[in-house]
């Protein structure tokens, strides 16, 4: 008999550990599924302050503002975030996260990923201001200004990430 449990104790030992290999696995992808849903609600909840101060922020703007302006500020958003995640990139190149952004990243983890997160919040805002403006017969130039903004950072910083995985993919080729 001695000779049976000897040979059946590797198969149990190894029964075993390839269970609990299987658990710490099944483990490791929930937590980080959670992780991955509590960045996406974080960043939600961000943009969803930002968005409910629309309608204060549209209350009786001044009138008289061209809107031709409005052209300048997105000129004037995009190069800015442009130049200065270039800068960044280039100071801090090692200790921050410049992957792609998404919902599901820590938007505090980089300068791409604050920048996304920041350009949704400007867009929420200037959406709401804009609608309630306009339903409120207010002039909608000054409420649409963070809307632009917002859309500017948004394309600078893709403009910027696609510019930054094109390099990156043809050094390591």
């Amino acid at each position: 008999m001695a000779p049976v449990v000897s040979s059946t104790l590797p198969a149990c030992r190894r029964l075993i550990r390839e269970t609990f290999a299987h658990e710490s696995a099944l483990r490791s992808t929930s937590t980080t599924q959670m992780n991955t849903k509590k960045w996406l609600y974080v960043r939600l909840a961000v943009v969803a302050m930002f968005t409910s101060g629309g309608p204060s922020f549209s209350t009786s703007p001044p009138s008289g503002i061209p809107a031709a302006l409005l052209i300048v500020v997105f000129v004037a958003a995009y190069f800015s975030i442009v130049s200065s995640l270039k800068r960044a990139h280039r100071n801090e190149h090692d200790r921050h996260n410049w992957e792609p952004p998404t919902w599901f990243t820590n938007p505090f983890s980089g300068a791409l990923q604050f920048s996304h997160m920041g350009s949704f919040c400007f867009m929420g805002l200037g959406m709401v201001a804009t609608i309630v403006a306009a339903f409120s017969d207010h002039d909608i130039v000054l409420p649409a200004f963070p809307a632009v903004f917002g859309f500017a950072i948004y394309l600078g910083m893709r403009r910027y990430s696609r510019l930054l995985n094109a390099s990156n993919t043809s050094t390591t080729l």
